[in-house]
């Protein structure tokens, strides 16, 4: 059996020269494609927040320096301070991390080519593992994410490649350039600092103990320069943020201090775990939901690490002696990047960091020359990677589901005809990061709207003017992915819904009266027609008195026209003085067939006096009636008296 069949050289891989250029504008669609997939063009997030931190800034010089307060990440800080100072849509930033992605590629399959042989069909398996990696979704909706983490590998990867070549080639214009393209990735993410030392130090004792295929010795000229490579991108970066008057080198993601302890180790283990024996651990928001459910997913993942665990024993079984020098450059390159990615802890655990990790890795299994090796590692991490697709685990990503969020209000925009041109956002607190409310969510409207709209976040500790805006948006519900979905508010019901919640935040209900008139009456006081109570009823004058859900549950079904793109307000208090109580404010509906299809449900904190409890209502698609429900939350026990339900 021909398991260790020899792989190509170097020269053999000229044969297929007259291929590179189809296979090369095949990639070139691919990733295209994959962007395509993800793309809108919306900024949002840490794109939005660009915006605000370049301020006032006048020149892309300014721009850049105001954005480099944070980090001297000269090169992707003029990216952005370009595309902001030219007013560049968001397709550009898209174009750059496409392009980066290509160049990463490309970069991949030159090492795995000429460093191990690879054949054509394996650098296609390498390719759609690299763009398929379940590590990488992220990259495909954030372009802050994806241009850091697209660019800063492509630089290194070709950095340390040609790092590599210059004691082969002995070239000072190689030498020169794998130096400027390590210092240039080190100014898109300083993590790339130690990669970039690990590189070095690891190739010195490959070239020392494995000779890598020279069989040269080592000499003073070449160590010297694998010094500088080492040292010079972080003396660079270091010597920046001292100048510039970045933050502290300790500083992580989203500014938080990283330490060494515990916490880095049980880190490490798991990016280790995940990585290379296909797991999925760590919290949904970053690394996305399990593929499966329930005990599917333990059967998964056990499956999975017997699979891999197998498969890399024999990889190392049958590694050629002449790649080790190779398998170990790779390999102290991936236990650095996974190190430096450990520092930030459990918390903040992502799945975009392991994404160079995980595309050398597949590198790295071309070390051993058996194809059915090769093809079955491969083709296990391909699988594991699709299933991740397939399912919509990468929904649950936060920076995904919030660009979605994003782009569901931005179209909203679009298609909006607004009676003016200042609007009050309610209930976004739940997308605060994705439309940019670090500083204020006008930004994300003056970046994203063609009406170059005014909008505040309302804040419940902060009652509002209501007569200071022309019209409302409401987030009145999510996907099962977290997608926030939007409607507009014309100027009465944004004076319904904030009327009620300035007198629940106040102690003068200035306007309580105004928001009590008007509207439609489903039922208040004594009377409740067409109402079905179960369990023990118990009216008073003023209203209903209501128990536990279990004892107590009112419902009215009406049809939908009555309330789509409307206010239901309940008005309430508690029965007993001094005390409060969770309420739901609930519409079930159902198609004309009587099918379920969804439910409007929002849980308020009733007090004790009398105030009004507002819920914006969206019928779904297909919905002929809403069945309106009254009833305490579950497991509450403190009784409510409803004196009104009414819509607007």
């Amino acid at each position: 059996m021909r398991l260790f069949r020899k792989t190509l050289t170097a020269t053999d891989t000229l044969r297929f020269k007259g291929l590179y250029g189809a296979d090369c504008c095949a990639l070139a669609l691919a990733v295209i494609l994959c962007f395509t997939l993800g793309y809108h063009p919306f900024f949002f997030g840490d794109e939005a927040t660009v915006f605000r931190e370049i301020g006032i800034a006048s020149g892309v010089f300014d721009s850049t320096l105001a954005l480099s307060q944070y980090k001297p990440r000269l090169l992707f800080n003029s990216i952005w301070a370009s595309g902001v100072h030219f007013e560049l849509p968001r397709w550009y930033y898209a174009a750059v991390a496409a392009s980066s992605m290509l160049v990463a590629c490309l970069g991949l399959c030159l090492v795995a080519r000429r460093w191990f042989g690879a054949t054509r069909v394996q650098l296609w398996m390498l390719v759609t593992l690299v763009l398929g990696s379940r590590f990488g979704p992220m990259l495909y909706f954030d372009y802050v994410a994806g241009i850091i983490e697209c660019l800063s590998f492509a630089l290194f990867i070709w950095s340390f490649y040609l790092f590599d070549s210059v004691r082969t080639r002995g070239s000072k214009s190689v030498a020169i350039l794998s130096l400027m393209l390590g210092v240039l990735s080190v100014l898109v993410h300083e993590r790339y600092m130690i990669a970039i030392f690990a590189a070095a130090f690891a190739t010195v004792v490959a070239h020392h103990f494995f000779s890598c295929g020279t069989g040269r010795p080592l000499t003073k000229r070449w160590l010297g320069f694998a010094a500088v490579y080492a040292v010079l991108p972080g003396i660079v970066f270091i010597l920046l943020n001292f100048g510039i008057g970045g933050r502290s080198l300790s500083t992580g993601t989203a500014g938080a201090e990283v330490s060494i302890g515990w916490g880095t180790v049980e880190t490490f283990i798991t990016y280790f775990a995940n990585v290379f024996l296909g797991t999925h651990f760590g919290h949904e928001w970053f690394v996305g939901a399990p593929i499966f459910n329930g005990r599917r997913m333990l059967v998964f993942t056990v499956l999975s690490i017997v699979l891999l665990s197998g498969l890399w024993i024999l990889w190392l079984r049958g590694m050629d002696r002449n790649l080790r020098g190779r398998a170990v450059q790779i390999f102290v390159v991936i236990l650095a990047l996974m190190a430096v990615a450990s520092l930030p802890g459990l918390e903040r655990q992502e799945a975009r960091w392991m994404f160079p990790v995980s595309s050398l890795v597949a590198v790295l299994i071309l070390a051993n020359p058996a194809p059915l090796v090769r093809s079955a590692l491969l083709s296990v991490l391909l699988t594991i990677s699709a299933a991740g697709w397939v399912s919509g685990s990468y929904g649950a990503i936060y920076n995904v589901y919030e660009s979605r969020t994003a782009n569901a209000l931005g179209r909203g925009f679009d298609g909006l005809a607004p009676p003016g041109n200042t609007a009050l956002l309610l209930d976004a607190d739940n997308s605060a990061w994705a439309l940019g409310l670090i500083g204020g969510v006008d930004i994300f409207s003056k970046v994203n709207a063609r009406q170059r709209m005014h909008i505040d976040l309302y804040d419940a500790d902060r009652p509002v003017e209501i007569c200071n805006y022309d019209f409302g948006i409401i987030r009145y519900g999510a996907t099962e992915t977290g997608v926030g979905k939007f409607a507009q508010l014309n100027i009465n019901e944004l004076v319904s819904i904030v009327s009620a919640r300035n007198y629940q935040n106040s102690d003068s209900p200035k306007h309580f009266e105004r928001c009590a008139r008007g509207g439609m009456d489903f039922g208040h006081g004594t009377s409740w027609p067409e109402w079905s109570w179960s369990g023990k009823f118990e009216s008073v004058a003023e209203g209903v008195i209501l128990g536990p859900a279990s004892l107590v549950v009112g419902r009215r079904e009406v049809g939908v026209e009555e309330l789509d793109r409307k206010v239901l307000t309940y008005f309430a208090r508690t029965a007993q003085q001094g005390t409060f109580s969770n309420f739901r404010l609930q519409v079930n509906w159902t198609s004309s067939h009587g099918e379920f299809l969804g439910t409007s449900i929002k849980v308020v904190k009733v007090v004790d006096r009398l105030a009004p409890y507002s819920l914006y209502l969206v019928a779904p698609k297909d919905a002929a009636f809403g069945e309106i429900y009254s009833n305490l939350h579950d497991g509450e026990t403190r009784r409510v008296i409803l004196q009104r339900v009414s819509v607007e």
